[in-house]
């Protein structure tokens, strides 16, 4: 094999806002601040030189969740906004895959916050946060986020198996995307969700700038006067959505 690219991991060092190990050290120096023990599980993802330059962070139980705090401490270090922090936003993130880590409400409000404040800088496009015990406050900040005026690189949201969702929850979050004119697939598997929710995803459906082109809500019990709901949306949709519910 060949000499690796001169300088692969570290062609970012002298360019502000797309050294991960910048990254890593802005998030390990806020985990110290708040006193939590930071997670290996993110030294793992940005200390990996075959993967440079780092686009995305999957973070799951494997060496412990990461939990309410350090949801927030990565999404802080990757805003670059916490105090004595270097280098400002992290701008090569594009996707970020959370399983099992216990986010909660409180890490999913630091999520949105990326959302809505990481503007030109932090362009996130994918978001998967799979069973984080995602409940009706998260969702509400991840609607709002969403919402006309906020975020626009969104292209994916993936909640699936947040059973703490409930169709609060759902309404919540559809309050914001409504309006939101990017967002093309959206994901909310084993959710908890009920018929009630079938009204205020039909109003995601029927606004004529959506661009939601997949909706997906296998494992819920949404029922038939849900679904009638959501097909009176589909009726009035202009962007050809899909929706799976197959159950």
């Amino acid at each position: 094999m060949g000499p690796k690219p001169a300088a692969k991991a570290g062609a970012a060092v002298d360019v502000e806002g797309e050294d991960p190990a910048t990254f890593l050290a802005n998030y390990q120096k806020f985990c110290k601040l708040i006193g939590l023990p930071s997670n290996t599980s993110v030294a793992k993802n940005l200390n990996d030189e075959e993967k440079w330059p780092v686009k995305q962070i999957i973070i799951d139980d494997e060496h412990g969740p990461l939990g309410p705090g350090g949801t927030r401490a990565l999404m802080t270090a990757l805003l670059g906004s916490g105090p004595g922090m270097k280098g400002g936003p992290y701008k090569l993130l594009e996707c970020v895959r959370l399983w099992r880590a216990n986010a909660g409400d409180e890490g999913v409000m630091a999520i949105a916050a990326v959302l809505q404040l990481g503007g030109s800088d932090v362009k996130l496009n994918y978001l998967e946060l799979l069973d984080n015990n995602i409940g009706p406050r998260g969702c509400l900040a991840l609607g709002n986020s969403l919402a006309k005026g906020g975020n626009v690189s969104l292209l994916t949201l993936n909640l699936d198996y947040n059973g703490t969702i409930s169709t609060i929850g759902v309404n919540n979050l559809c309050r914001g995307i409504r309006t939101n004119y990017s967002l093309r697939v959206l994901s909310m598997q084993y959710c908890q969700i009920d018929s009630m929710a079938g009204e205020a995803i039909s109003q995601v459906l029927m606004n004529t700038k959506t661009a939601l082109e997949t909706l997906i809500l296998n494992g819920n019990r949404i029922g038939g006067l849900g679904l009638s709901s959501i097909c009176n949306g589909l009726h009035n949709n202009v962007s050809n959505a899909c929706v799976t519910y197959p159950n």
